[in-house]
């Protein structure tokens, strides 16, 4: 009970807890679903781990087998589709009218969102495994070979780039994005190491091994994410660190591996691990408040929004999960997994993802009066 009631001050909601009159159910409902494939693809499968965004009233995805596609969100028509050779796999990040990713071809972009046009691109000689990070007129990017790269957001132009050699024979698919913070870039590589480079010239500031063990997997593939005056992220078979923003030093560890970024909530750390728990960690001392072990072993990243806390399970469903207590809510299971983490629409209670199998879904999901239930709505879909 101490517990519980310690969480509760720790995040920091702003309103207090009311009781109940009435018991209500968790449903979810109207389910969106299509296949963002533009033809049948039949070969091995892959890893489709691209977030949804929203732009108006569109909800853009793409797969990592041939490109990326735009819908109604709405009606679910198709506005419009990229054809990409290997597709786009690590995301994409929206600033205005433009769209920006690397992609499975080589090629880094740079579209019109409202048509789905190039207005740019530029080699990166590589796959792209994450999303690119805009600050002001620039694109800072990882290419799945271990090159940071800064380009002139407007023209792809390169302004410089940083090639950090990792000669390991096994490696995580996947890629840290970068985190900008005043003058420094942060960004995760697959040798181990957090490094903070200039953000105008590429120069490294400190570097941070966070798997001094050697590990078979030493990825640092979950993005750094800056709280104040500090640095919370993952090595894959290492540790979670929570380390200081100027320098690198570490302020305390937790032996969790991790392969995709945090959530900070108030006082707490929403932490996936790369063994398929969730754990819920104070974010100044370390201290784990509660943790669950859910299916499979890979889990996204946490997307938090008030009541609720939404996973995916790479070999499961979408899980709700009480942020208080981590007790699983409900969970969808849409069958292949669920690889990239929700994108919520907090109007419509609406939560949008990617399944393994190359599929877009998107769910409403609210809690209601049993006596407002009609009976088909006991249960879950």
């Amino acid at each position: 009970m101490k517990t519980t009631l310690l969480l509760i001050s720790l995040l920091s909601f702003g309103c207090a807890l009311k009781q109940e009159t009435s018991p209500k159910h968790f449903v979810l409902s109207k389910p969106f679903v299509r296949d963002t494939t533009a033809t049948p693809y039949l070969a091995g499968r892959r890893i489709h781990r691209f977030q949804p965004l929203f732009f108006e009233d569109m909800v853009i995805t793409a797969n990592s087998i041939d490109g990326m596609v735009a819908y109604n969100k709405s009606s679910g028509g198709l506005v419009w589709r990229k054809n990409i050779q290997n597709g786009v796999e690590g995301g994409a990040t929206l600033d205005g009218s433009r769209l920006y990713f690397g992609a499975g071809d080589g090629q880094f972009y740079a579209l019109d969102v409202q048509t789905g046009q190039t207005l740019w691109s530029a080699s990166i000689k590589s796959e792209g495994l994450s999303k690119p990070t805009i600050d002001g007129d620039v694109v800072y990017l990882l290419s799945g070979n271990n090159v940071a790269r800064a380009l002139n957001k407007n023209t792809g132009q390169l302004i410089w780039l940083y090639d950090r050699q990792d000669r390991s024979n096994f490696s995580i698919r996947g890629g840290s994005q970068p985190a900008v913070d005043g003058s420094l870039v942060y960004v995760g590589f697959s040798d181990g190491y957090l490094v903070a480079l200039s953000k105008g010239s590429g120069q490294v500031k400190w570097e941070s091994n966070l798997n001094p063990q050697a590990r078979r997997f030493k990825d640092v593939d979950a993005s750094p994410v800056i709280d104040e005056d500090v640095i919370y992220v993952s090595s894959y078979d290492g540790n979670f660190y929570c380390l200081k923003k100027e320098t690198g030093e570490t302020i305390w560890s937790l032996k969790e591996g991790g392969y995709e970024e945090v959530a900070v909530v108030g006082k707490v750390v929403f932490l996936s691990t790369t063994d398929g728990k969730v754990l819920a960690v104070d974010k100044r001392s370390g201290k784990i408040h509660w943790s669950t072990q859910l299916e499979g072993n890979l889990v996204t990243a946490p997307t938090y929004t008030r009541g609720f806390l939404i996973v995916g399970e790479f070999s499961g469903g979408l899980v709700f999960m009480d942020p208080i207590t981590g007790k699983v809510i409900e969970r969808y299971t849409p069958g292949l997994g669920v690889q990239s983490k929700a994108t919520l629409d907090l109007d419509k209670h609406e939560v949008f993802f990617m399944s393994g199998g190359a599929n877009l879904y998107g769910i409403q999901y609210d809690w209601k009066k049993r006596s407002d239930l009609w009976p088909w709505q006991e249960t879950s879909l």
